[in-house]
């Protein structure tokens, strides 16, 4: 099991995740959605903040379609919610 990173004085920041995923074709929102359940994990676990839950997180996300593979990739932008 994965030990979850934790930073002093974090435990009731709230904070904000706003992903875009850019790839060349375009995904179902199920798939889109569920793909990103492990990047969440992943950052919660290296504790960009406290849980995932909507106490904690504020979780903003969309797909972008862009024209060439060489394009595709990912943004992640973690913000202090006041």
């Amino acid at each position: 099991m994965l030990e979850q990173n934790v930073v002093p004085g974090m435990d009731d920041l709230k904070k904000r995740a706003s992903i875009t995923v850019y790839r060349p074709r375009e995904l179902d929102d199920d798939n889109f959605i569920g793909g990103l359940k492990s990047l969440v994990d992943t950052l919660k676990l290296e504790g960009f903040f406290k849980d995932d839950n909507r106490k904690f997180l504020d979780l903003l996300y969309s797909p972008k379609q862009v024209a060439t593979r060489e394009k595709k990739g990912t943004e992640v932008i973690i913000e202090d919610v006041s």
